[in-house]
């Protein structure tokens, strides 16, 4: 658990989104949160594809899958990633 010690609690991370064929549960997540995220069915990745970066410039792993509790339209492949303690950036 990373803390804010400033708030008392857990800080947020921000996730910026330059993917316009990628839609994402959520702005900003905490260190350690399943993001989810979902494409256009026609709109595939390769596995071991990634395209999240940290802004200190690592690629972070992502799955493929549905995550209990993380819905999207239909029709949408379902990606998920693990949120590191650092902002980060899809593209």
């Amino acid at each position: 658990m990373i803390l804010n010690r400033t708030a008392g609690g857990q800080k947020k991370y921000h996730i910026l989104n330059q993917n316009v064929l990628v839609w994402f549960n959520s702005e900003y997540a905490e260190a350690g949160q399943i993001v989810g995220m979902g494409t256009d069915d026609k709109f595939m990745f390769d596995f071991g594809e990634s395209f999240v970066k940290t802004a200190s410039g690592t690629m972070i792993p992502m799955g493929e899958g549905k995550v209990q509790g993380i819905t999207f339209p239909n029709g949408r492949r379902h990606y998920w990633f693990v949120m590191p303690a650092e902002d980060v950036t899809i593209s």
